[in-house]
């Protein structure tokens, strides 16, 4: 608490949680981001099947096979998940307008 205290004495122009997040970022490195910036704006983004892997290297599998996927598909997976994200990110911008009224 008194770290986020700090931040915002810091940097008084951020108005939004997610304020400072390049939008540059890769679409993984964004969308962890923002995650983290969504449990401080109280909005939950629960993980499905959080329990299915049993290590990194498996859950880092799993995405490859997911990425191979929505590639078999025709599907652009770096905007997939750049589409999600904006999702999670819409709903961390009402979830601050219904605080802010």
């Amino acid at each position: 608490a008194n770290w986020e205290t700090w931040k915002r004495e810091q940097k008084p122009a951020r108005t939004s949680a997610l304020d400072g997040i390049p939008s540059g970022l890769p679409a993984l490195a964004r969308a962890e981001k923002v995650l983290g910036r969504a449990a401080s704006a109280g909005v939950e983004t629960t993980p499905a099947a959080s329990d299915a892997f049993a290590d990194e290297e498996e859950f880092g599998a799993h995405l490859v096979s997911l990425v191979a996927a929505a590639r078999a598909r025709g599907w652009d997976a770096e905007r997939a998940v750049r589409g999600a994200t904006r999702e999670v990110e819409e709903r961390i911008r009402a979830a601050e307008r219904a605080a802010s009224s």
